[in-house]
């Protein structure tokens, strides 16, 4: 099997994909894989997240890297965007609590810790990834510490049926945070890019 990593040829143990896999990012140092095209055509995210060891894979494996700052520090200002724009939801869901509407609140609440879920996870995503700097990933891990306290309040006061501390948490803890983590990010995406903070 053919296997290149933009359009420069790399060795590969054996056929497999998930040998070839592994050969690219060596190889790419701190860039990131961004495609992959096995005889032309893409290669579908199934066999990416779990790839068949069926041998050859393909005649031919075609790698495609882009440097990793750009894209990470993309991320991470999407990423704030979003959060920002989170800000209301977790006023609503409070008031929505005060006012004893908990189921709505429930469902309201369902979505705002489904953007603080994706805001961790793209935290470990950005530490693992080869070539960004510690300082670029430390202030947001910082600001995880902080969230992963008032997620662990607010599920404690749900729990227990404390409606008057999960409001608490989601007028004044949340709000703070989604300060700190808007500028965490922004500034470890201005790292990531290349700039300093």
């Amino acid at each position: 099997m053919q296997t290149y990593l933009d359009d420069a040829p790399i060795s590969t143990p054996d056929g497999t994909l998930g040998a070839a896999l592994d050969a690219a990012r060596a190889a790419s140092h701190d860039r990131l894989v961004i495609e992959v095209l096995a005889d032309g055509l893409p290669v579908p995210p199934e066999h990416l997240d779990d790839p068949p060891s069926n041998t050859p894979y393909a005649q031919e494996l075609r790698f495609r890297s882009a440097p990793a700052g750009p894209l990470i520090a993309e991320s991470l200002l999407q990423a704030a965007e979003a959060l920002e724009s989170t800000r209301g939801d977790h006023i609503d869901a409070a008031e929505q609590i005060q006012a004893g509407e908990i189921e709505a609140a429930m469902g309201q609440l369902g979505e705002i810790l489904a953007v603080w879920q994706r805001l961790q996870a793209l935290v470990e995503l950005v530490i693992r990834v080869p070539g960004v700097s510690q300082d670029a990933a430390g202030g947001v891990e910082r600001a995880s510490v902080a969230l992963s306290s008032s997620l662990t309040e607010l599920r404690d006061a749900l729990t227990g049926r404390d409606w008057s501390t999960a409001s608490d948490v989601l007028i004044e803890d949340l709000p703070a945070l989604i300060d700190q983590w808007g500028g965490a990010l922004r500034a470890a995406a201005q790292i990531a890019a290349g700039g300093h903070p």
